[in-house]
């Protein structure tokens, strides 16, 4: 029996983030994120059609996955919730039982140690037909059913949308700028006025892909960070002669100014010889920068790697060579093959403090 009376504060669980002087805090000390990316909550269980991916993370999710993060030398993990399944005016996809999972697994997570970064998606893998690219109405209302649970926790940070703007080859125009500011604005009105005082987090344009040209946005509580997911799509972007003017523009000359974390990143979209240099090349970038990471993906329940910790969930962690140190090719038709990705490398740099000399 616990001996707090009921008019007790509630009890302030390790991992409180703040912002001071645009710079990442965690209970007082600077912070650069090391974490990864769960999907088991992004898809709706009335979904008719769900991925394969989503399916088996969530029929595989235990909370003793959080544990299991913290081991690996994560200090948090990055969540999302399908804007469908999150939505109370969603008739078809909307479930209240799973919002309340959702939430409990938000506080396991942070019961096992962990910052907890929640986002909310709305794209065709969470049945949406017409995907919004900005934060709407319907986001507000998600974020309205989560915070009562979430708003006196700072150790939970407010992603307010994912992936913003009309897909990674989107070349943002001003108007672009202007639109997504107004979209995110109104979004951290709304959480404020539903009390919550987190940190909140943006992503940039072309779908994460860039904050270049990105205008500050406005949040009475000055606790604004940024968000990039710098996925690479060719090898032009890869090669040495390329790789920092790809990181610059997507996120590191925004980041000279700016609190940012890269909330999802892999190497599964472009498959190719280069991906062991560019992997710790972007490591020691973001290293340098103090730049903090949220590895894709933790629980990838697909027959590929998608490029990133494990696939088949809960099976086999990936990695970028053989046991007899040759590389693992890529497949035929131009995705990983079921091994290959940046998983075991990353999680070397997370366990250890230090990014190995080479690609594991």
């Amino acid at each position: 029996m616990s001996s707090c009376s009921s008019g007790s504060a509630p009890k302030v669980l390790p991992g409180q983030i703040t912002l001071v002087n645009n710079r990442l805090m965690r209970d007082g000390q600077p912070w650069v994120p090391h974490g990864f990316f769960q999907v088991a909550f992004q898809a709706s269980p009335n979904e008719q059609n769900v991925p394969n991916f989503e399916a088996q993370a969530q029929a595989n999710y235990t909370p003793l996955e959080y544990s299991n993060m913290v081991k690996a030398g994560a200090d948090s993990v990055r969540v999302m919730l399908g804007q469908t399944v999150g939505d109370p005016q969603n008739t078809q996809f909307y479930s209240k039982d799973f919002v309340n999972q959702f939430i409990a697994a938000v506080q396991s997570a942070r019961n096992a140690g962990l910052t907890v970064i929640v986002s909310i998606q709305d794209e065709s893998i969470v049945q949406d037909q017409n995907p919004t690219p900005l934060p709407n109405d319907a986001t507000q209302r998600v974020w309205a059913q989560l915070m009562p649970a979430f708003k006196d926790d700072k150790g939970i940070v407010l992603e307010l949308f994912n992936e913003a703007g009309t897909g990674p080859t989107q070349v943002p125009t001003a108007t672009d700028w202007q639109n997504w500011a107004a979209a995110m604005n109104a979004t951290i009105d709304s959480v404020r006025s539903e009390g919550a005082t987190n940190v909140v987090v943006a992503d940039g344009l072309a779908h994460a892909g860039t904050l270049s040209g990105a205008p500050d946005l406005t949040d009475k509580l000055n606790s604004v960070a940024y968000a990039s997911h710098p996925y690479t799509f060719s090898a032009d972007s890869e090669k040495p002669a390329n790789e920092q003017s790809f990181l610059d523009v997507s996120f590191g000359n925004f980041a000279a100014n700016h609190p940012v974390i890269i909330t999802e990143w892999g190497q599964g979209y472009y498959c190719g010889p280069t991906n062991p240099g560019f992997l710790i090349y972007f490591l020691n970038y973001l290293q340098q920068k103090g730049i903090g990471l949220e590895m894709s993906f933790w629980d990838w329940g697909g027959p590929t790697a998608f490029g990133g910790t494990q696939y088949n969930f809960p099976n086999t962690q990936v990695s970028m060579y053989y046991d007899n140190g040759s590389l693992i090719p890529c497949s035929t038709n131009g995705s990983p093959t079921p091994q290959r990705g940046p998983g075991q490398t990353i999680n070397t740099w997370y366990a250890t403090g230090t990014i190995p000399d080479k690609a594991i």
